[in-house]
């Protein structure tokens, strides 16, 4: 029975490519000479559809079809249908070869005993299992070879766990592989940051295996995306906006408002149903575990507003958050603002779409944060901008850091220690001696937690230290302490 549902999830995928082959045909018609394509980009269409291929394919298919992409990417107006007819013998070659993809989990534990149990478990239900016990195996495999799942362990020997799930979500081509989050060192917070970074379920050690199979197993995948446009990836957002540049847009943040059913299914549910109503108007992606972006270009926040009011989700009641994008302004921050307006959406039982206020919105004050570690940059982008009056700027570069302090003067800095650049004790010492910054709030967050880091930190002037692992709810409390501010009721 099992091994049957492995081989229909198989078959089932192999449709769904041949349907996606369909609509690839007929974005490249469109281009080549039928109606002028709606998208103020017009190859993004056709790049988009291919896109949703190549993440399904394997080396060298994959290699090829990704190749031709980037070619018409950079095609000029004259070559544009040429290339695009490429791409499209590209993706009709590779789907032309016989399918050989396994069902195959990849397990990422170092536990040997439980990554045994699990691999047994998994092949006596009819699929292939690999262990590997470090991220950067995991990594390697994902990049380069067929998998149909991945379950994985926070706890590595050379990383966080949560890094693989970023560096998943990251990659256009491993948008949709359901990654399952298994750990003893599983909480309500964690759980939670884990689903935000984009994972599809979260299990807790010890695991009932019957319960993991049967959601990895039993569970119908996601169905491959044909529609005009697709719900994208992360990655592929941020192209799109970067594509867009110099154009008139506005971006969004929606989730689907508490409803029975799982949690998962209903944001599918939502991106699934604002990306057909709005066609090539608008782009949809999975963002976070709970939300879905939006992004338009050469249309205004309230067009856009009443576009996205009027999406019909299957009897899903949803809210969302819309802002124009200011010039200059990053996709993070645009999306920042887009989260502050859908909070006030949310608040309101009727409301449905969060619009700009500049008059009504509260001055907001700024937060650096000096910060290497991508899981923890984004938990904290994720938490702060959910914070109403605060933005959160962050930097990678200790050295960056102190040239932002300077020029923008912020209200808090948040300093990791180790960091390149400039190091967080040799930016908060520069920052305590300059005269404009003697008295900022500061917050030393890093690894060092020993009696003598904290204390060595605290007499250089830190205002507050905290020790990794933590809270970002905690931090957040912190920040808003060092600021004179109330938690928001």
């Amino acid at each position: 029975m099992h091994r049957e549902t492995s081989v229909t999830h198989r078959s089932r995928e192999r449709e769904d490519l041949q349907e996606l082959l369909t609509a690839l045909e007929t974005a490249v018609e469109a281009l080549a000479g039928g109606p002028a394509p709606l998208t103020p980009v017009p190859w993004l269409p056709v790049a988009r559809i291919a896109r949703g291929v190549e993440r399904h394919l394997w080396d060298p298919s994959r290699t090829e079809l990704g190749q031709a992409i980037a070619r018409l990417r950079h095609a000029a107006p004259g070559e544009m249908a040429d290339v695009a007819r490429a791409v499209l013998a590209v993706a009709r070659r590779a789907l032309e070869r016989p399918a050989t993809r396994p069902a195959r989990l990849l397990i990422v534990e170092d536990d040997g005993v439980v990554a045994t149990g699990i691999a047994r478990t998994f092949e006596h239900h009819g699929w292939e299992a690999t262990i590997v016990e470090e991220a950067a195996s995991a990594l390697a495999i994902l990049r380069s070879e067929p998998v149909t799942a991945v379950l994985l362990d926070l706890v590595l020997p050379d990383a966080d766990g949560r890094n693989v799930l970023l560096n998943v979500r990251d990659d256009p081509r491993l948008a949709t592989l359901p990654v399952y989050v298994a750990s003893a060192r599983m909480d309500d917070r964690v759980e939670q940051e884990c689903l935000a970074l984009g994972a599809q379920a979260v299990f807790r050690k010890p695991l009932e295996l019957a319960q993991v199979v049967h959601r990895v197993d039993i569970e119908p995948p996601r169905p491959i995306a044909v529609t005009r446009p697709m719900v994208l990836s992360r990655a592929e957002l941020r192209e799109e906006f970067e594509a867009t540049a110099g154009l008139q847009r506005c971006v969004g943040l929606a989730v689907p408002r508490a409803a029975a059913g799982d949690a998962g299914s209903r944001l599918d549910i939502l991106a699934s149903a604002l990306a057909e109503h709005l066609g090539e108007r608008g782009v949809v992606a999975q963002w976070t575990g709970d939300e879905v972006a939006l992004l338009f270009a050469n249309l205004g926040q309230a067009a856009a507003r009443r576009l996205v009011g009027g999406a019909e989700s299957e009897g899903l009641a949803y809210a969302a958050g819309i802002v124009d994008v200011a010039a200059g302004a990053g996709l993070d921050r645009a999306l920042d603002d887009a989260g502050r307006l859908l909070l006030a959406a949310q608040a309101t039982p009727t409301e449905r779409t969060g619009a700009q206020d500049a008059a009504a919105a509260p001055p907001r004050r700024m937060v650096v944060l000096a910060e290497d570690d991508r899981v923890t940059a984004t938990l904290l982008l994720h938490r702060f901008q959910r914070e109403p009056g605060l933005e959160l700027l962050h930097f990678a570069d200790g050295s960056e850091a102190y040239t932002a302090i300077l020029e923008r003067r912020p209200a808090l800095a948040i300093l990791d220690i180790q960091m390149p650049g400039m190091d967080g004790l040799s930016l908060l010492r520069a920052l305590r001696e300059s005269s404009d910054h003697a008295a900022m709030p500061i917050i030393m967050l890093t690894a060092l937690g020993s009696e003598r880091d904290i204390v060595r930190g605290l007499e250089m002037g830190a205002s507050d230290y905290v020790v990794k692992p933590f809270s970002p709810a905690e931090l957040l409390a912190r920040a808003r302490r060092l600021l004179g501010r109330e938690r928001p009721t």
